[in-house]
């Protein structure tokens, strides 16, 4: 059976072979498409194929064929890029080139392909702001920037440049206050709204304004509560509550408050539950329930509760392994399956179950590398692997496996080593680093 999703990029593909017959076809390098006044037939089919393009993008995405995906996402910047030339302020065609990005940005991060993901989001940055100059009141085009800003910001953390960071969040903050004033009264402009209160909640929390943030946070679970009161069948808003009951979880945990913590989790676990009845394969919602439970699975550590953090982590390796047996190329679940399996195993080693422990830790290697393999250069995972072979390290010893130890010792070192490399400016990577050479030097 098709994936749901599958089957509306059928659908589209047939749309769009249906604009191509009709005369259209495929932008080509001697085409000139889009330099007529925008109401001939060659301008008309442009914008049908494009609009199918961007849903046949969207909709392998979706069913997790994310190279598909890209390859037509960037079809149809070649084809908008085209109108663009003949009709500069085409409205319509900047909305859908402003998406693509965003969207396009979104799965090379879900690749681990961070630098091109930058360019998509900059790039959607400039197209909004251009669009802006003819349409200011637009809020496609705030609502998208601000987006792309918080993408961005997103990835300088991962790549640890702190002051981009921050920079880029204060943008994004201004776009998405700029979006909730024109955002429509109608219900989809309710749930644009829930959205971006969402995300304000979340860039004021990682500006460390966490009042600000909760603030935030509850006026999007009010206004999501208020729309599932009309519309109990819609997604989207069960999607956005989850996220929101998980976002305020983490800023308890954050502000060591992890009794509270919990409480939101499991809220947030009841509400993605719901969501997860009405779309059981969206990787998306599988992936944030995976990462709930791993959250709850810390603060339950936390508060010294370790065998429910056990069960919390097991569940979570069981979602990820769902999401894997959809698709294989997202190589932020293959790092969150390893994290998690790494947690297991600290808290098997404190219950002093060190063979669970140790195969706990072998396996989070072997996830680490698959997910090492698919992008080398992604820190946050080669970081991690190497916290879990100092772990194992660590274990071996107590064993008084000494050789072992060492040799593990040494792996954790090396990682360590080249995550360095890879983020010079991140300060964690640097003291892991240090510490392990002066236990390495008094071996």
């Amino acid at each position: 059976m098709k994936h749901p999703a599958t089957k509306r990029s059928i659908a589209y593909s047939d749309a769009l072979s249906t604009t191509v017959r009709d005369g259209g076809g495929l932008a080509g390098p001697s085409q000139s498409l889009g330099r007529s006044n925008g109401n001939g037939p060659a301008t008309r089919n442009s914008r049908q194929q494009l609009g199918a393009l961007v849903k046949i993008g969207e909709s392998k995405a979706a069913a997790v064929d994310y190279h598909g995906a890209i390859a037509d996402f960037q079809q149809a910047l070649k084809l908008a890029v085209n109108i663009l030339k003949g009709e500069p302020s085409a409205i319509d065609v900047y909305k859908e080139k402003a998406s693509t990005l965003v969207n396009m940005g979104r799965t090379q991060v879900i690749l681990a392909a961070h630098e091109e993901a930058i360019k998509c989001f900059s790039e959607a940055v400039d197209t909004c702001d251009q669009a802006l100059q003819f349409a200011p009141d637009e809020f496609t085009f705030h609502n998208e920037k601000g987006k792309a800003l918080l993408s961005l910001g997103r990835l300088m953390a991962v790549l640890a440049r702190p002051v981009e960071v921050d920079s880029n969040f204060a943008k994004a903050i201004e776009s998405f206050e700029q979006a909730l004033k024109h955002a429509s009264n109608d219900p989809q402009g309710s749930c644009d709204r829930a959205g971006i209160l969402l995300s304000i909640g979340r860039l004021k929390a990682g500006l460390s304004e966490s009042k600000k943030a909760f603030e935030s946070y509850n006026k999007c679970l009010a206004l999501t509560d208020e729309i599932l009161q009309d519309a109990t069948d819609l997604t989207t808003p069960h999607t956005t509550k989850t996220s929101a009951l998980a976002s305020i979880g983490r800023l308890h945990a954050s502000l060591s408050d992890h009794t509270e913590a919990i409480e939101f989790f499991n809220r947030a676990l009841s509400s993605v539950d719901v969501a997860l009845r009405k779309s059981p394969n969206d990787v998306a919602i599988l992936s944030n329930k995976g990462t709930i439970l791993l959250s709850r699975g810390q603060s339950q550590v936390t508060l010294s509760q370790h065998q429910a953090a056990v069960d919390s982590f097991q569940s979570a390796i069981g979602v990820f392994d769902d999401i894997l047996t959809l698709t294989l190329d997202n190589v932020t679940t293959f790092y969150n399956k390893a994290n998690s399996l790494t947690r297991l195993g600290e808290c098997q080693a404190f219950l002093t179950q060190p063979a669970e422990a140790t195969e706990s830790f072998e396996q989070a290697i072997v996830v680490f590398d698959e997910a090492l393999r698919r992008a080398p250069n992604y820190v946050h995972a080669r970081n991690s692997k190497g916290s879990a072979l100092l772990n194992l390290g660590q274990l071996l010893f107590s064993s008084r496996f000494y050789v072992d130890a060492l040799q593990t010792y040494h792996k954790a070192l090396a990682e360590f080593s080249n995550s360095h490399g890879i983020a010079p400016g991140n300060d964690q990577i640097r003291s892991y680093k240090e510490q392990l050479e002066v236990i390495l030097e008094e071996w």
